[in-house]
């Protein structure tokens, strides 16, 4: 069996990829592992979303997403899980665990559309005991939204990411009692607006510059213990015992790229994800990634970007030797994206997502190219939890395989 595209993941990248790469080929097949498409959406039913000028909840948007996706030629698999991808000249050998047994297939190139995990407690280095009642928040969302099952009736959380803001909203429509919300950052790690929707709606506390310095219990979570941080250690003074059943981690993300790892596809210091050029190909011809497998977002309209751009790029593909630049950025960055700039390909308009490594207020994002500024833009202010987009046409700098592009916060 030979497809065109092969899309790995059937989440929100994955659903917007396969749809736009269908466009431009009727050789399509989308594979995700669960019963249904939809990923993240899927634990997220109660949260709003604005997308094509409409206002939807998660589960509105992933019927909307559906409806989309079945009006085009995609062949969709669920319930299978990509096992091995094995590169074979211009193609790609792929094997495939379905119901009905191994399958493989060729494929031109392949989009890998994954997701990520969540860093477990063990991850996040929380001492005390590993024993049950520690969670990661999107097992929680898993439990109580996909299995209708309630793990905690008084629970604290580690982390004040939007992720772990969407397991406490659906914790506290369903009566569990969130007792704060505790972050070793000295600001918050979600988005203003649902910090505002969330934690504030529903008076619950958030506790910044505070770590989990201790876990009680002896079969399962009976206290936990916090301590503020000052100046970077802990003030002993402040140590506190609080009551709970339950400990929810939210520590962050990593891009999952399991599959493309052993085919030693160059990955990011910065992102965690693979190293990509402006197509959001990685330094494996052929192969793309998107959504959370490429960076972690939290931003959809930057999700549905990317991943449109990326379905058209794989389904245009065609092999050509590639002359690569690197982007650099200066350290008042987590990551610019792409980290790589291919002169063979098209220079015009080319979406570059960003985050700074800090908020700022009155700074300007500047691109220089061999010292000389191409391009300045004002931006006030500058959120560290938000992610940004700017376009950069490159088609009419000089550019040579020698040239420097560097992005600055000044």
């Amino acid at each position: 069996m030979n497809k065109d595209v092969l899309i790995i993941g059937g989440g929100i990248s994955g659903i917007y990829a396969a749809i736009e790469a269908a466009s431009k080929s009727s050789n399509i097949l989308l594979v995700e592992n669960e019963k249904q498409l939809g990923g993240v959406l899927r634990r997220l039913p109660f949260n709003d979303f604005n997308v094509d000028s409409k206002k939807f909840t998660g589960k509105e948007y992933l019927d909307y997403l559906i409806q989309k996706i079945n009006k085009t030629q995609v062949e969709i698999w669920t319930e299978s899980y990509v096992s091995k991808i094995t590169k074979e000249d211009s193609t790609f050998s792929v094997d495939i665990i379905t119901r009905e047994g191994i399958k493989s297939i060729k494929a031109k190139t392949i989009i890998n559309a994954t997701g990520y995990h969540e860093k477990t407690a063990s991850q996040s280095f929380i001492p005390g005991s590993i024993i049950a009642g520690i969670f990661t928040s999107t097992a929680i969302l898993n439990y109580v939204n996909l299995m209708g099952y309630l793990p905690t009736k008084k629970c604290v959380f580690y982390g004040s990411t939007d992720h772990a803001l969407s397991a406490i909203h659906s914790l506290i429509l369903n009566g569990t009692e969130v007792v704060g919300v505790f972050d070793e950052k000295n600001q918050p790690s979600c988005l203003d607006k649902n910090k505002e929707k969330i934690l504030d709606r529903y008076n619950i506390p958030l506790f910044l510059s505070h770590t989990i310095t201790n876990v009680f219990g002896k079969d399962r979570v009976e206290a936990i213990e916090v301590s503020e941080i000052v100046n970077g250690m802990i003030k002993e003074e402040t140590r506190k015992i609080i009551e709970c059943d339950a400990l929810i981690v939210s520590q962050g993300f990593i891009p999952d790229n399991k599959l493309i790892e052993p085919l030693n596809a160059k990955m990011s210091l910065w992102t965690k994800g693979p190293i990509v050029d402006q197509n959001s190909m990685t330094s494996i011809d052929g192969i793309f990634v998107t959504g959370n497998s490429l960076m972690i977002h939290n931003d959809i309209d930057n999700m549905i970007i990317n991943a449109k751009e990326v379905g058209l790029n794989a389904s245009k593909y065609k092999p050509l030797e590639r002359k690569l630049i690197e982007i650099n950025f200066d350290e008042n960055y987590l990551f610019v994206e792409p980290e790589a700039i291919d002169l063979s390909s098209n220079l015009s308009n080319i979406n570059f997502f960003f985050r700074p490594s800090k908020s700022f207020n009155d700074k300007r994002i500047k691109v220089y190219l061999n010292k000389e500024e191409i391009f300045s833009k004002e931006y006030n202010p500058l959120n560290s939890t938000k992610m940004e987009n700017l376009i950069l046409d490159l088609k009419k700098c000089e550019l040579t395989q020698e040239s420097t592009i560097i992005f600055k916060i000044e």
